[in-house]
Formats: structure tokens, C-alpha cells, sequence
């Protein structure tokens, strides 16, 4: 009868199997078994779970969730409740902030800021520009680039900035060298009565034309001094920028300054004051009169006159965005 009981209780112990050792992130695994998806947990790995990729040589992890509840994607030693080890893209669904949903977080496309749920409203988690469309600016508000916010274009209502400080010295509209100032203009478009034409509205194609008769140094009136230096503000010294016209001025981050037109600086005539402006200063703008002798000066106290382009006049530049 002992004999018998030895017996069986050897049987039950050789009819147990071993326990194999599960496997582990960093493990081998055959290139036949590339791209096989491989979850591992239990007893064998202490209540840790992995969720591995064979990538044809090992195993790799995806993710781990510890016994203690951490989950990590990346990484298979979360050390928080979740852990990830690279970028983290947040989408959104469009639905409300209510107290239930307290704390979530969602990416706004159209203020592009990552907001959080305040149990009341979406807000967003980081401050963005002052003068970002979606901060309502005023004109006069300084951005986060130190230039200021101008208002609305008259050409689509597009944002416009200003540098908050004038050209460094006194400027004339172009060199006025040879006959006078009876300097020939072509190819920019005229302005005038009903400052309708685009010669009245955008300055930074006007700027563009005066600049493109600089670079071949053939065009009577060139070079276009007071346009050339929005132009080269923050620009390269190459080309027509070569001398430097800017001496090195701020720029601001930004290399798409330009010589507003007559229909932009009345834009900004409204609030002036909060601009920087002097109501007696006198502007050139980029708008052409004539092709020979005059062309638009501004100042801000209703006045709107043509002048010899070979007198020197207040320079202050204009960008879009």
C-alpha cells in the first residue's frame, strides 16, 4: 500500500510541467515570425503585461502595463500612470466642456493651441501671440515678435504689422539723380481719384515693382531708396540689399517688410496714436502719382499730398500676414 502511494504521488509530480519563461521585450525571435504581434502576462512576468512586435530579429515592446497600473507606450518602465516615450498627437471631436468631462485635453485647429476642459470651457493651455486673429487685437497691440498690430488691409482684410520704430534717418523717394527729380516710374501703377486702383491699395506690390527696376539699374529713378529699405529689412546682403540700405535694423523675425501704400496708411490713420505716431510726421508711401515727379506722402492729420520724390520724408514699414 506505501509502496503504491510513492508511486502515485511521483506520477502527479513528473505529470506536472515545468513552468517556460515567458517572453520578454528584447528578446530574439525568428525572421519568420516578423511582424507577429505577441502579448505575454501571468505568474511568469509578476502581473506585468507586454504587448510586443517581433521585428524579424527581436522582440519589440509596444506597451507595458505594470502590476501597480502604469501604463507605458514606448517604454516598458512607465514610472507614471501613463508614459510615453515620444510625440503625442491629440485630435478633437467637437464636444463641450461640461463637469463631467473636467480635466480632458483636445488640439484646437483654429486657435492651434492644445486646450483643457475647465469643467466650463475649453481654454487654451499656453498664451498665444496678442495679436493671433483668435485674441481679437486692436491696433496698437504689440506682438510677441515686437512688432504692432496695424489692423485689417484694404486689400481682403488681411492682418497687417508695422515696425514699432521709423527708419533710422530721412528718406527720399527715390535718388533723384540725373534731370531732377523728374524721375521716370513706368511700371508702377498709378494713384489716383477714385484710389481705387491697386496702385492705391497694395503696397507691398508696389514695392515688389520698384524693387524689380533696382535690380536692373537700368530704369530712370532707381534706386527707389525708401522702398528699397522696407524691402531689405531683414533680407540677405545680396543683391539689390547689398550696400545694406538697412544699416542693420530690426527686423523683427520677419524678412517680408514692405512701403505701405496710400490706402494702407489710411488704415492706420484712425489710430495713429496708438501706432506710434506723430499727428505732423509726413510718410512716403508707395503709391505713385506720376511717372516722373511726385508720388504720395501721408501724414495724420487729414493730409494727402503728392510730393517731389527727391524730398526726404519719414520712412515706416509695413508687413502682411
Amino acid at each position: 500500500m506505501r509502496s503504491n502511494l510513492i508511486a502515485l504521488l511521483i506520477l502527479i509530480v513528473t505529470a506536472i510541467p515545468a513552468m517556460a519563461q515567458e517572453t520578454a521585450p528584447n528578446d530574439p525571435c525568428g525572421a519568420g515570425q516578423s511582424d507577429y504581434i505577441r502579448q505575454v502576462a501571468g505568474p511568469e512576468t509578476s502581473g506585468v503585461v507586454h504587448l510586443m512586435r517581433c521585428d524579424g530579429v527581436n522582440w519589440q515592446q509596444y506597451m507595458t502595463i505594470l502590476a501597480d497600473g502604469k501604463v507605458g507606450i514606448g517604454t516598458d518602465a512607465p514610472d507614471a500612470k501613463l508614459d510615453v516615450a515620444g510625440e503625442v498627437k491629440v485630435g478633437n471631436t467637437g464636444g463641450s466642456c461640461v463637469a463631467a468631462t473636467e480635466g480632458a485635453l483636445r488640439y484646437n485647429t483654429s486657435s492651434q493651441c492644445l486646450q483643457f476642459c475647465s469643467g466650463a470651457a475649453w481654454v487654451c493651455l499656453v498664451a498665444t501671440d496678442p495679436c493671433d486673429p483668435v485674441n481679437s487685437p486692436t491696433p496698437g497691440t504689440t506682438c510677441s515678435d515686437g512688432s504692432i498690430y496695424a489692423g485689417l488691409s484694404p486689400d481682403g482684410d488681411v492682418p497687417m504689422y508695422i515696425t514699432p520704430v521709423d527708419a533710422p534717418s530721412l528718406m527720399p523717394w527715390n535718388d533723384g539723380v540725373g534731370a531732377g527729380d523728374e524721375q521716370t516710374d513706368n511700371s508702377v501703377p498709378k494713384c489716383g481719384w477714385p484710389y481705387t486702383a491697386i496702385g492705391c491699395i497694395s503696397g507691398s506690390a508696389n514695392t515688389d515693382i520698384l524693387i524689380s527696376e533696382d535690380s536692373n539699374n537700368t530704369v530712370p529713378g532707381s534706386p527707389h531708396i525708401a522702398a528699397r529699405y522696407c524691402y531689405c529689412l531683414g533680407k540677405p546682403l545680396s543683391g539689390v540689399c547689398a550696400s545694406d540700405p538697412t544699416s542693420g535694423a530690426e527686423a523683427y523675425g520677419h524678412d517680408d517688410w514692405y512701403l505701405a501704400s496710400r490706402n494702407e496708411f489710411l488704415v492706420m490713420e484712425d489710430n495713429y496714436e496708438s501706432l506710434g505716431f506723430e499727428e505732423e510726421d509726413k510718410y512716403w508711401t508707395s503709391s505713385d502719382v506720376t511717372k516722373t515727379q511726385r508720388a504720395i506722402r501721408i501724414s495724420f492729420i487729414d493730409e494727402v499730398e503728392d510730393r517731389l520724390k527727391s524730398v526726404s520724408e519719414l520712412v515706416r514699414c509695413t508687413r502682411k500676414n
